[in-house]
């Protein structure tokens, strides 16, 4: 088994800095093959053996702004846009797509999987308002295989009942049947959707004057939207999760991802807050300074705690150079690289 895979199949709340760095050495091999990226090295000074994370950080890195005006360019295998993901446009107001490959959806999806499971522990039931594979399908493309329409189905995709549904071209919620079947439930459950479908639903509920109880530890997992729900801080929409699913903010979790990254950041339901976001021990991530990019056009690491761009390394991502300079201003806390290793996201850059 490669270094590579082996970090795939990693236990992803387990980090071994020698085996990242072993992962990133033979992912440079496969990036090379990439004829942008392999041009970038050649314009760059950095280190050809990585043993550190001042090595990592002398990789050049993918501008995010690449995947949405020249994404061809960046596929290290001929792209297939059949199975490329999509992003929705919402964040920043422009579409983009990453390629993929079958090894690269097998990979992300595993990533994916066992990340969940380790985070969120074991639930009895998962509704999840979505839409399942065979009605996925019979969308456009750019929606059926848009990242987070993919992605949601692979938590707890073994307990998960799906309550969206196609009218008129549309996906609409059908939050009667959600209603009926959470009041059916018994044991711990867990409520997944984009922010504003479960605000939705909550609203839902208010107008009936209905509760519904997703048991002890019950979780709501949010990923994205947050963008529809701008007359509510967070505080103000996990008080409404709280009262009306009956999930304390504790364990609201906030998950985040783009179309780019293999793998998600999130809390553990039950941390001190959503807000503070874990990375699995696939990803490592640094902050850039703003100031040094704008006005020289260079990558510098600043010191935990300080704002700036997000770096995401990924070493797992053969499908295109996992080493993205994002647009999301973000703050670390804790080490470089560990369990106690968190993002906070501050905003996006204009």
């Amino acid at each position: 088994m490669s270094a590579i895979e082996r970090l795939v199949r990693h236990d992803p709340l387990t980090y071994d800095s020698t085996s990242f760095f072993d992962a990133v050495n033979a992912a440079l091999t496969e990036w090379r093959k990439n004829d942008r990226y392999r041009q970038k090295l050649e314009q760059s000074e950095f280190t050809d053996d990585i043993e550190s994370w001042a090595d990592v950080h002398s990789l050049p890195t993918i501008d995010m702004r690449e995947f949405k005006t020249r994404p061809e360019e960046l596929a290290i295998k001929e792209l297939d846009l059949e199975k490329a993901f999509y992003s929705s446009g919402t964040t920043s107001d422009t579409k983009s797509f990453a390629a993929r490959t079958d090894r690269g959806i097998e990979w992300e999806k595993h990533k994916t999987e066992r990340y969940a499971d380790e985070l969120i522990g074991d639930v009895d039931y998962s509704a999840v308002l979505a839409l399942p594979v065979p009605e996925l399908e019979k969308l456009p493309t750019d929606m059926s295989r848009r990242g987070i329409f993919r992605k949601i189905l692979w938590v707890k995709g073994d307990k998960s009942k799906y309550y969206l549904e196609i009218e008129d071209d549309a996906m609409v919620p059908d939050f009667e049947k959600l209603l009926t079947d959470l009041k059916q439930q018994n044991g711990r459950g867990i409520l997944q959707g984009a922010t504003t479908q479960v605000h939705d639903f909550c609203e839902f509920l208010a107008e009936r004057d209905e509760s519904v109880d997703l048991g002890e530890d019950g979780v709501v997992l949010v990923a994205g939207g947050w963008k529809g729900e701008q007359h509510k801080t967070k505080k103000e929409l996990r008080a409404d999760f709280a009262e009306y699913l009956g999930v304390q903010p504790k364990n609201v979790m906030d998950v985040y991802a783009t179309t780019e990254f293999t793998f998600f950041t999130g809390n553990k339901p039950g941390d001190d807050t959503p807000d503070l976001k874990r990375l699995p021990s696939q990803a490592y991530g640094y902050v850039a300074d703003e100031e040094a990019f704008h006005k020289r056009g260079v990558v510098e690491p600043v010191d935990v705690g300080e704002t700036g761009f997000l770096v995401i390394v990924d070493p797992t991502n053969l499908d295109y150079p996992g080493i993205i300079l994002t647009d999301d201003i973000v703050r670390k806390h804790g080490s470089a690289y560990g369990e106690d290793t968190r993002i906070e996201y501050v905003g996006r850059a204009e």
